[in-house]
C-alpha cells in the first residue's frame, strides 16, 4: 500500500460514457441523456472478496475515484468522481496464463461494474464540480 493511500484500492483503468440520444434528421436532442455504468479495471486481491459480497447483497455504495498525476516531484490529485447510492452490477475476473503476462500489469484483474444515483465530477484546483442526478430532466 502506498503512504497515504491505506485503504483504497488502485484502479488501473476506469471508464464511463454519457451519451444524449440524437435525431439522425436534425442533430437535435432526442431524449434524456443516458449515463452507462462506471467500469472500474483494479488487481485481484482482499477487496475482490469485498466487492463480490456487495454485489450478492445488493449493497448501495458512495464510490469515490480519485485521479493522481506525476508533478515530477511526487503525485498531485487532479479530479474525483464521486457516485452516490451507487451499486454494483457486474464483477469479471480476468486471469491470464504465465505465457501472457507482462511487469506492467497483474495476472489476474477485476473488471467492477457500477450503476447510481447520481454522480459528481469535481477538478480539484479551482473546485470546479458538477452533479447530476441521473433520473432528474434536464430544464
Amino acid at each position: 500500500t502506498t503512504p497515504g493511500h491505506e485503504d483504497e484500492v488502485l484502479a488501473l483503468a476506469v471508464t464511463h460514457s454519457l451519451e444524449v440520444p440524437l435525431d439522425i434528421h436534425t442533430g437535435l436532442p432526442s431524449g434524456q441523456r443516458k449515463h452507462g455504468a462506471m467500469n472500474v479495471v483494479k488487481a485481484a486481491g482482499p477487496s475482490s472478496v469485498l466487492v463480490n459480497q456487495a454485489l450478492v447483497n445488493g449493497e448501495q455504495l458512495t464510490v469515490r475515484i480519485r485521479f493522481f498525476k506525476d508533478d515530477g516531484g511526487g503525485e498531485t490529485h487532479y479530479m474525483t468522481i464521486e457516485l452516490e447510492n451507487a451499486v454494483l452490477v457486474s464483477v469479471k475476473p480476468r486471469a491470464v496464463n504465465s505465457n501472457e503476462q507482462s511487469p506492467a500489469t497483474p495476472p489476474h484483474l477485476d473488471t467492477v461494474s457500477f450503476i447510481y444515483g447520481s454522480i459528481t465530477w469535481t477538478w480539484v484546483e479551482g473546485g470546479i464540480s458538477f452533479e447530476d442526478v441521473w433520473n432528474t430532466p434536464v430544464p
